[in-house]
């Protein structure tokens, strides 16, 4: 007999579902719990780009016009995360409490939209019961890893969170209608295709790896719901949304030759990338699995780089991706559950982890990732247990509960690290000794807590091992000058031994700051010393440094001469930017220039000529808009105006 409980109102539910929500709101409230400490935590890294922009604020229609359109934000822009960040506030500088708080709750609604979809997936293969408990399982584990805080207390990391909302309502949808549809005809697949298209453009424009939503559903009706029943009508459908577009995906990143000029601003080649990221892949794993809190963050540049394919560790770490892979796709009917875990992982990492010229390693890729491999562990747990026997396969839901309760823990104890920048990064820079980013964050670290010589030492420590990357002196020498200490570097030296060193990712920033400082403290007579190191920097690879790094510091040269009035070198400057990479920018710059000058004619002839590239320009995503154009115009006009009012003649 059906026992129920009574929720007052005349409400009655199963007794196994009230315990079911009853457990679930319990995660729920620790999930929520587990990361309060992490809510006191900073901005970190990239927060302060894609935030920054909102420094002019949006007050109107306007405004919010020019948030949407400015910034570095992918080429979609991701109107719909950017719009989620006005949630907590409309300008800059701003509190990281309310970003941080907002993050959490979407972590909490993508565990129940995981559970929903899971509960959903696995009743096509398991008794309802078990199929609940499974995905109560999987929820709770999603929700409280330790390897999720660095997404969702990341607040930038906000555009992998909706994308993977968006993604799992779409799959949760797709199998909601598979479960409601006993014969599927045309009004069935066409709320099919609605809830598909709508939740695929909501996800891609919050991050673009929400086109593999496609894929995702794929993955769940070639295992989880092979055995649901599909006419004709249902298989040509899959084939034009699900295979065809999954097909497209593949051929997309599997042309490489697309994809080798992209490789020019990283310090890794396509062939070490495909030799590294099948041991990224297992490590991912082993976090996953093990829940270990020590090594996660977000420096990761110290994993190491493979250049050899057939050496032990990476031929290994392929052979068995490719094992899994394989047995996964053929024997996803005859064993569902763990071809699916398998499968959903590999799809997960279809874009980010494999040709496209990404950093190698990234834990937010594994944000929705994880689901898949949980379950299969899980599964292949539970039915070891039962091989030995049904009475221990009973200890199955305590050792569970015991796996969350420590992976709880763990969650917590990160998330107080998290709450503090001076904790977090120096327990980085320590776990991560040969990381330069988190030593290049250390010594930042150091030199704002006011202790300049501290920050010098890691600097030198960190130069004398990795004697390539020009940036570390730079940024030595950058910190001695805001504080008047003596130098332990002479620009001379770094200009005479630049050909010694290799393009890294920090010395663009390290070049950056050092241009704009160096007129502000006592290190003003060395501006000359610093122009030779910038018009030196191109030659720092003996086969050069790609256009778009030798043009940035090019316009750090000319910005430089700007801000010492030295007008006609900051021109010859613009030029060889144009010169050498023209874009929108270049030619906006030398239009601004020119109206400076009083110039008129020649700031109109550029402004034009930007113009004309930024409407020319194939991605959807432009950092102009028409009415900045307009204005710029306006402004021309008023100028030429005045000038004739002046002068007559």
């Amino acid at each position: 007999m059906e026992v129920n409980c009574d929720l007052g109102l005349g409400m009655q539910i199963k007794r196994h579902e009230c315990w079911l929500a009853a457990a679930f709101l319990v995660v729920l409230v620790a999930a929520a719990l587990v990361y309060q400490p992490a809510l006191k935590g900073p901005f970190l890294l990239d927060d302060f780009d894609n935030l920054g922009v909102l420094k002019h604020q949006v007050v109107d229609l306007q405004s919010l016009k020019s948030y949407l359109a400015t910034g570095n934000a992918g080429p979609l822009g991701r109107p719909i995360a950017k719009l989620s960040f006005l949630l907590d506030d409309n300008a800059w500088p701003s509190s990281p409490d309310s970003f941080k708080r907002t993050n959490l709750y979407i972590h909490l609604l993508i565990g129940v939209v995981v559970f929903a979809a899971f509960r959903l997936m696995l009743r096509f293969r398991l008794t309802p019961s078990a199929a609940d408990w499974s995905a109560l399982f999987i929820a709770a584990f999603f929700l409280l890893h330790p390897l999720q805080v660095s997404t969702t207390m990341y607040v930038v990391q906000r555009m992998t969170q909706l994308a993977s909302l968006f993604v799992m309502l779409g799959v949760a949808l797709h199998v909601y209608w598979r479960t409601k549809f006993d014969a599927i005809g045309y009004r069935e697949l066409i709320w099919m295709t609605s809830s598909l298209g709508v939740c695929g453009l909501l996800a891609i424009l919050s991050k673009e790896s929400g086109v593999l939503l496609p894929v995702f559903t794929l993955v769940a009706e070639a295992t989880l719901l092979s055995n649901a029943s599909q006419g004709q009508l249902f298989k040509r459908w899959k084939w034009l949304c699900l295979i065809v577009p999954t097909a497209g995906l593949m051929l997309y990143v599997a042309y490489w030759p697309s994809w080798l000029a992209s490789y020019d601003n990283r310090d890794f080649s396509l062939s070490e990338r495909l030799f590294t990221e099948p041991v990224v892949l297992l490590d991912y794993l082993r976090a996953i699995v093990t829940m270990k809190v020590t090594g996660l963050g977000l420096f990761h540049d110290d994993f190491p780089v493979y250049s050899d394919g057939l050496s032990l560790r990476p031929a290994l770490s392929a052979l068995t991706l490719v094992t899994a892979l394989m047995l996964s796709v053929l024997y996803r009917k005859r064993y569902p559950v763990v071809c699916f875990g398998v499968l959903w992982f590999f799809a997960a990492h279809l874009l980010e982890s494999t040709t496209i010229a990404l950093e190698l390693y990234f834990e937010h890729r594994n944000y929705v990732a994880m689901l898949g491999p949980v379950l299969a562990v899980g599964y292949l747990l539970y039915a070891g247990l039962r091989r030995v026997s049904p009475d221990v396969a009973q200890l199955a839901p305590l050792l569970a509960g015991l796996f969350l309760l420590i992976g709880s823990l763990s969650t917590w104890g990160y998330a107080k690290e998290w709450s503090s920048l001076d904790r977090i990064i120096n327990i980085w820079a320590m776990e991560h000794r040969d990381s330069l980013r988190a030593q290049r964050s250390l010594a930042h670290l150091l030199a704002m807590n006011n202790k300049p010589s501290e920050a010098l030492d890691v600097l030198d420590d960190t130069y004398r091992r990795f004697p390539h990357d020009l940036s570390l002196p730079v940024i030595s020498q950058d910190i001695a000058c805001f504080f008047d200490l003596p130098r332990r570097y002479t620009f001379e030296d770094l200009v005479h031994r630049v050909g010694e060193h290799k393009v890294t990712d920090g010395l663009r920033v390290a070049m950056t700051e050092l241009s704009r400082n160096i007129l502000k403290k006592s290190c003003v007579d060395e501006a000359e010393a610093v122009h030779k190191l910038l018009k030196a920097l191109p030659n720092i690879n003996k086969s050069g440094v790609p256009r778009g790094l030798e043009a940035t510091f090019t316009f750090l040269d000319g910005e430089l001469y700007l801000a010492q009035q030295q007008w006609m070198q900051a021109l010859r400057a613009y030029l060889k930017v144009e010169a050498i990479l023209p874009t929108v920018g270049s030619a906006l710059r030398l239009s601004d220039f020119y109206t400076l000058l009083g110039d008129v004619k020649l700031a109109r002839e550029f402004l034009l000529l930007s113009e004309k590239r930024n409407t020319r320009r194939r991605d959807f995503y432009y950092k102009y808009s028409d009415d900045q154009f307009k204005n710029k115009l306006r402004d021309l006009d008023r100028l030429e105006i005045e000038a004739l009012r002046s002068n007559p003649k």
